[in-house]
């Protein structure tokens, strides 16, 4: 397999960096420390990991403004629901928060087709007015398993049990011919099991297309691709 080398970044944010988020979304840019473990907690099991700052952003210009040419990690962050570690800054960076990015562009009823900004929940899809209804989260019926198991997070030999239950699962539903990973992605919960259903060649792929995507591995590294 490919040998994959895991990005490195300062510890600190550069300040022409800093400079230009604060010019340019004022308040909405922080590196407040209660902002920033909010940002770097999800409901994984995985240990909260912060990032640098949080940008709160309001539309897909200002998006361009966090990505500038400084190499430093952006971590998209919603309404931080994750259940493999999606927001959790491996790296530090930036939060870039979407949370306000949340109208509904375009609704098309007869197609049951919604175009919408990333801040976008689906209770706000749940409405008369939309033609739409959102779907119904216990749903093993189109081929999305979910299991809770109920632990002890301080105990750590309850929790090696239930990983390993839920690597027996995945091995189930591979072996099945199914995905590790469901509607909840991969993360970095799931990481470890992305070979086994890719294998080396997919993998590889995968990899060629995040670098070509992401030459400088900013975007939320350290997720998906094992």
């Amino acid at each position: 397999m490919i040998p994959y080398d895991p990005p490195r970044f300062a510890r600190e944010l550069p300040p022409a960096l800093v400079a230009r988020l604060e010019a340019c979304l004022g308040e909405r840019f922080t590196r407040s420390s209660g902002v920033r473990a909010h940002h770097g907690h999800d409901e994984s099991h995985f240990p909260d990991q912060p990032p640098q700052a949080v940008a709160f952003v309001t539309s897909t210009e200002e998006v361009v403004e966090v990505v500038p040419e400084y190499g430093v990690p952006l971590i998209p962050y919603g309404t931080g629901t994750s259940l493999e570690g999606h927001v959790l800054a491996l790296y530090g960076g930036v939060s870039v928060d979407v949370s306000q990015m949340n109208h509904v562009l375009e609704i098309d009823a007869e197609d049951m087709l919604a175009v919408v900004q990333p801040g976008v929940t689906r209770k706000q899809l749940n409405v008369d007015a939309s033609g739409l209804i959102a779907p119904i989260l216990g749903h093993v019926g189109d081929g999305n398993f979910h299991t809770v198991i109920l632990i002890d997070p301080e105990d750590a030999a309850e929790l090696e049990r239930a990983k390993a239950l839920s690597a027996e699962l995945v091995a189930i539903a591979q072996s099945l011919g199914g995905t590790c990973s469901g509607e909840h992605g991969v993360g970095m919960g799931k990481r470890e099991f992305v070979a086994r259903e890719a294998g080396e060649v997919g993998v590889a792929v995968m990899r060629a297309i995040k670098v070509a995507l992401d030459p400088q591995g900013i975007f939320n590294p350290g997720k998906l691709v094992p």
